[in-house]
């Protein structure tokens, strides 16, 4: 049974309370629902009645069943990130078992274990002692647990279960509250998962699994916690460890990212705060690197064999993709390349370097005319790629190596791929695309019934903001709605999960393994909390409330029109100079802005170009 906040909507349960001093909240959460119970006897049922997550449980007597067992299943609620603790009492030297999840399946052990090695295990075993016991499980990201005593001799006296809870920021700056019900939902969770996976001096894709920071994801989940927290630190703490001669997580666009990353952290926050200077050298450095050893001559970028590749793949999303293509055949990386250079060429200028602005310039100049001939179909949009291969998808056979085998070895050649959703994306994010362009792109690529639809949580956050940007604020709002408001509300789901599939249906809807049909072959868990999936909340920003910083620290603001939907909304966002507060009272009413005196306001894009 999920926890929602009666008001907001929002599963954090620390909405509304009372801020705290410091960089982080640990709070106890306490079981909120019982699930199952193997034996259930009537006492038990009374006990599990009176669940609530801000409430210690009464103490209960689990009695065994005829071999020495007691099994529970417990729902916490909502999504959380600490480290479950026991108290009980035994008659006797037993074991037991806890085994965890962010679905129930996960937390009945259902599925395959995994090889993944950013996934701690999730079984934990206690051997515990007759009399008083006390026991505290290694931190975790989980939902629901399952408690499974063993050889128990006699009934245990359970006396506490809890979560010692962390939550990075202890103040909540920003807000929004929506007459629409489902897009509060799915802007709320949006901000909590964010949260769950943002550590103090570090940004996480997920708290279940990949427990650290993937450069890509981070600019997303970022974001929005800038827009609701407004804390600089944790990933101002991942930049600065950005490194500067190979691609961070092995991606290059994870790389190229960090450099949307900064210009983003400095438009919220100015461009004088200590660590910038510092973070914008490895960018820098970064950037030259890749011009002068990873490009060919016509300013592309190329695969270097003296490189560690992810999976040895450029990576570019979990979605069907035309498959293959070297480097310098891929317009979407291309285009994420060209994005980086203009990034990089805007924030030289604010920090007044003038041979790094002229140099990136140039290079972005040189790039874009070279993406614009060789990758744009006249009457069609961006091309994912020059030329594709055989592959198979890639949750089949792509990390085996038959990529790049047939790609770079065999030089298979099946001809260009056509446009795919990613390609124009990245395209219009780059500023490569003219209003002509933009109209095919927004027609056939964004509103297309036939080209594959992303499954990611992740690019679906490019995909509606370039389809924004093309002028159908409208739709992209309301595609997040439905995308996201399906996927929480048909899986009573707290968090945004990192890929979702309506058609699919059971166990596989989980990932609970690629491959859950082959018993021989491990899985790779999907994470149902990952930061890459809180993206509706700066689309919300730019489009539904029409606010969009385009100098450093909120100087100057691009107020643009927002998208006519029938909603009413109350929010805040904050700024160095106070927060922004925005009302819509009536349906087809107009919006009410109150502004810091210290913002200067557009209504044209006036962000200064590369």
């Amino acid at each position: 049974m999920l926890y929602l906040h009666p008001e907001s909507l929002s599963p954090d349960p620390l909405y509304g309370a009372k801020s705290k001093s410091g960089n982080e909240v640990v709070q106890p959460v306490y079981p909120h629902s019982l699930v199952r119970a193997q034996p259930s006897p009537t006492s038990l049922k009374q006990w599990a009645a009176n669940l609530d997550l801000f409430k210690n449980p009464a103490q209960v007597s689990l009695t065994p069943d005829s071999a020495g067992q007691v099994c529970l299943v417990l729902d916490f609620g909502t999504e959380l990130n600490g480290a479950l603790e026991v108290e009980f009492s035994a008659p006797k030297a037993g074991v037991l078992f806890a085994a965890f999840g962010e679905s129930a399946e996960e937390a009945e052990e259902w599925g395959l274990p995994t090889r993944s090695p950013w996934h701690l295990s999730n079984k934990e075993e206690f051997r515990f002692e007759a009399g008083e016991n006390q026991h505290t499980f290694v931190e975790r990201g989980f939902r629901f647990v399952k408690l499974h005593f063993f050889d128990c001799g006699g009934p245990i006296e359970l006396k506490l279960i809890a979560v010692r809870a962390r939550f990075t920021f202890t103040k909540r700056e920003g807000d929004f509250l929506c007459s629409d019900k489902r897009f509060q939902r799915v802007w709320q969770s949006s901000v909590y998962t964010a949260r769950l996976c943002t550590q103090p001096d570090d940004v996480w894709d997920g708290i279940k699994r990949d427990r650290h920071g993937w450069y890509g994801d981070v600019r997303i989940s970022k974001e929005t916690a800038d827009l609701v927290f407004f804390n600089s630190k944790p990933a101002e703490a991942l930049m600065g460890r950005l490194p500067v001669d190979t691609w961070c997580n092995g991606i290059p666009n994870f790389s190229l990212d960090c450099v949307s990353m900064l210009k983003q952290h400095i438009l919220y926050y100015g461009s004088d705060l200590k660590t910038v200077e510092s973070i914008y050298q490895r960018v820098q450095t970064m950037l030259d690197w890749a011009l002068r050893t990873q490009t060919n001559p016509q300013g592309l970028l190329i695969r270097d064999p003296k490189q560690d590749y992810f999976y040895g793949i450029g990576f570019c999303d979990w979605s069907p993709l035309p498959d293959g293509g070297r480097f310098e055949e891929l317009g979407w990386l291309q285009c994420c390349f060209a994005e980086a250079l203009r990034d990089g060429a805007i924030i030289a200028g604010w920090l007044d370097r003038s041979a790094d602005r002229r140099r990136f310039s140039e290079a972005y100049e040189t790039l874009s005319k070279t993406i614009r001939r060789e990758f744009w179909t006249p009457g069609s949009g961006f091309d994912h790629s020059l030329n594709i291969s055989e592959s198979c998808p890639w949750h089949k056979e792509k990390y085996d190596g038959k990529h790049h085998r047939e790609t770079y070895l065999e030089e298979k050649r099946l001809g260009r791929s056509g446009p795919s959703r990613h390609a124009n994306a990245r395209a219009v994010l780059a500023g490569l695309c003219d209003d002509e362009q933009k109209k095919i792109a927004l027609e056939h690529v964004f509103q297309s019934q036939t080209i594959p639809p992303i499954i990611t949580t992740y690019y679906k956050f490019y995909e509606q903001t370039a389809r924004a940007a093309c002028g159908d604020a409208a739709g992209a709002l309301l595609h997040m709605r439905e995308f996201l408001g399906g996927m929480l509300e048909e899986n009573d789901a707290a968090t945004i999960w990192e890929w979702y599939e309506p058609e699919v249906t059971g166990l596989r809807k989980l990932d609970l393994g690629m491959n859950l049909l082959d018993p021989v072959k491990t899985s790779i868990p999907k994470s149902l909390c990952h930061g890459w999936g809180s993206g509706t909340v700066a689309l919300t920003t730019r489009y539904l409330l029409g606010i969009e910083p385009v100098a450093p620290g909120y100087s100057k603001v691009l107020q643009r029109k927002p998208a006519d939907l029938p909603w009413t909304f109350e929010a805040s966002i904050p700024t160095p100079h106070g927060p922004i507060h925005i009302e819509k009272t009536e349906a087809d009413g107009e919006i009410n802005y109150h502004w810091p005196k210290e913002i200067e306001i557009v209504t044209k894009n006036a962000e200064q170009s590369a």
